[in-house]
């Protein structure tokens, strides 16, 4: 398990825990001023807000669990391109290395044309430090056992 997706998990339970807390409390406080027939308005106010805080915690629940489910794909891309690789493009194909099936994704393809692209803009220094970064990538998947279609794609592009 990565630590990012540790980090969501952790936040979403937090937030879940949080929301059932202040809609607790404030429904409870709500229902306690209407048991008292109103004596207490000010109260009303305070469980309102307790509501409304409860149901910012269940968003910020709901945003935690979306960032498990398909989010988390785009922090590591984030994460990877900003620390590791020059372009954003090699994180395109980290970025893809957790989804099991390599035929639902283009990675082969987006691949050559990327470096088709670079070619027509880029120099041939960069080119080169493309090429090695991409190869950097393809002996990282080749430990996971997710390189062949990568392979591929750089070595037609030779």
């Amino acid at each position: 398990m990565t630590t990012i997706r540790l980090t969501n998990y952790i936040n979403a339970i937090a937030c879940l825990a949080a929301s059932l807390l202040a809609l607790g409390i404030g429904g409870s406080l709500l229902w306690w001023v209407r048991r008292t027939e109103w004596e207490y308005p000010e109260y009303v106010v305070i469980s309102i807000l307790g509501l409304l805080v409860g149901l910012w915690f269940t968003w910020a629940a709901i945003k935690s669990v979306w960032s498990i489910v398909i989010g988390e794909r785009l922090h590591v891309r984030r994460l990877l391109t900003k620390h590791t690789f020059h372009w954003a493009d090699i994180g395109v194909i980290v970025f893809y290395q957790r989804v099991p099936r390599w035929e639902d994704i283009p990675v082969a393809r987006h691949l050559i044309m990327r470096v088709e692209f670079k070619k027509a803009n880029r120099s041939a220094e960069e080119l080169e430090v493309f090429r090695d970064e991409a190869l950097r990538v393809v002996k990282f998947l080749e430990s996971t056992g997710r390189s062949d279609k990568i392979r591929l794609a750089l070595h037609e592009d030779a």
